[in-house]
């Protein structure tokens, strides 16, 4: 276990994607539902970074699966917010700068890229500068999406064996807050504005939440909305709704028992305030 994540890192980068992709979903199952029967002490470190070199490689094959532990039946509530934890982790992940590849790994997709030069192609043309990989964030860009809008599409299913909206609401913490994290690493790109747009209606429902953590990540996700959007789009999205967000969390900052919610309220105020005299 300790040696599954290097290991799965190392497949990733030496081309071998292809047998990766083939043994991702079984691999992720068998890791999530693996249990601590010989008690080591780092257990849950080992399993979730293992659980996140391999999502992170095979995010698009990974993500419907691994929404589907969440709200699937009869699975522990930690293994639920493990789901969720990966996700999260995965997102952050995908969104960070590309790491500079080993010159071995670099070497081998050179090889496997110009293995055959096709005929009637001269040296010269073959020998353009091609493009530049696109960053490792750009593939957050495509599958983030994927996991964004099915992560929020069940939280309130009555068939739920576990209750997000009652006595597991620390699901629902931990919920926002990833959905927040998917939208920060691809605020940059196409998806950002119908993620925002989604996130701040979830969000301004949960506002009321008696749980003082899922009131901070409330505060969270809709910070992260208003970061993701430029000021234009946010007035286009927000429009008159704007006037009531500002004045709630106006009251959050002042009147809020817990002071964690009460600094997120004033700095989510402050960057509404603005993005709103910058448009």
């Amino acid at each position: 276990l300790e040696g599954a994540a290097p290991l799965l890192r190392l497949a990733a980068s030496a081309g071998r994607m292809g047998e990766l992709r083939a043994l991702a979903q079984p691999l992720c199952w068998t890791l999530l539902h693996l249990g601590n029967q010989y008690n080591l002490p780092r257990f849950g470190e080992w399993r979730r970074a293992a659980l996140v070199a391999l999502v992170s490689a095979c995010a698009e094959e990974l993500a419907a699966p691994l929404v589907g532990e969440l709200y699937g039946t009869n699975h522990t509530l930690e293994m639920r917010q493990e789901a969720l934890a990966v996700i999260r982790a995965v997102a952050d992940e995908l969104a960070a700068p590309p790491a500079a590849r080993p010159p071995a790994a670099e070497a081998a997709a050179r090889a496997d890229r110009g293995a055959v030069q096709p005929v009637g192609v001269s040296r010269r043309t073959h020998s353009r500068p091609r493009p530049r990989p696109a960053a490792a964030a750009s593939r957050l860009g495509v599958v983030a999406p994927a996991f964004f809008f099915p992560l929020m599409s069940r939280y309130d299913d009555p068939a739920n064996t576990f209750r997000m909206l009652g006595e597991d609401c620390f699901l629902l913490e931990a919920l926002l807050l990833t959905l927040a994290a998917l939208l920060r690493g691809a605020a940059a790109y196409p998806c950002a504005r119908p993620m925002a747009r989604a996130l701040c209606a979830f969000a301004w429902e949960m506002r009321h939440h008696a749980h003082p953590a899922v009131r901070r990540a409330t505060l969270v996700a809709l910070g992260a909305a208003a970061e993701a959007l430029s000021a234009a789009v946010l007035l286009q999205e927000l429009g008159g709704s704007l006037p009531d967000l500002q004045e709630w969390l106006q009251s959050v900052a002042r009147d809020d028992v817990d002071p964690g919610c009460q600094q997120l309220a004033a700095a989510c105020h402050s960057l509404l305030g603005a993005k709103v005299r910058a448009a």
